[in-house]
């Protein structure tokens, strides 16, 4: 699913933005996204792993921890500017919304 958003595809009204809707239902949707994004970077899909991790920080209940643990499984995610852009914003202002 991650695959079938493009970056412009992450704001309100969009099919990210569906997307998101739909997983924060999944009552694991913590680590399955997390999982999903263990297997897109295995897959060097980058970008798809970082649209992932996007939509799990937006609802995460502690978006700092969360995101840094994903980036500790996964260092090469610091290659992405979004990933520097969050993490910043993250460590500014506590929180990270694409909404």
């Amino acid at each position: 699913m991650f695959r079938a958003i493009g970056n412009e595809e992450l704001g309100r009204g969009t099919l990210g933005h569906s997307l998101h809707m739909l997983l924060a239902e999944d009552p694991d949707f913590p680590s399955s996204t997390r999982s999903a994004v263990d297997e897109l970077m295995r897959q060097s899909e980058l970008d798809c792993a970082v649209r992932a991790i996007i939509i799990a920080v937006t609802s995460a209940q502690n978006p700092h921890d969360e995101l840094e643990h994903v980036l500790r499984s996964h260092p090469a995610l610091l290659e992405s500017e979004w990933m520097c852009d969050i993490r910043a914003t993250l460590r500014e202002f506590g929180c990270f919304s694409l909404y």
